[in-house]
């Protein structure tokens, strides 16, 4: 997974995994964390999470 993604996801509050090449996207404490959206690519995870905080995303590296 590309690191800057995760980094970026953790900052606004999101947790980003891939399973079975869908990349999940959750967000809540551990242990208690809800699935909020799903995805095929990286780009649109990436793209997503852009959107929920545009004045973070230079964080993340295209």
């Amino acid at each position: 997974m590309n690191d800057d993604l995760n980094e970026f996801a953790s900052r606004i509050g999101y947790t980003v995994e891939e399973r079975d090449g869908v990349w999940l996207v959750s967000r809540g404490r551990p242990g208690s964390q809800k699935l909020v959206q799903s995805f095929r690519k990286t780009e649109s995870v990436r793209e997503w999470l852009e959107e929920r905080a545009p004045e973070l995303a230079h964080f993340v590296s295209a």
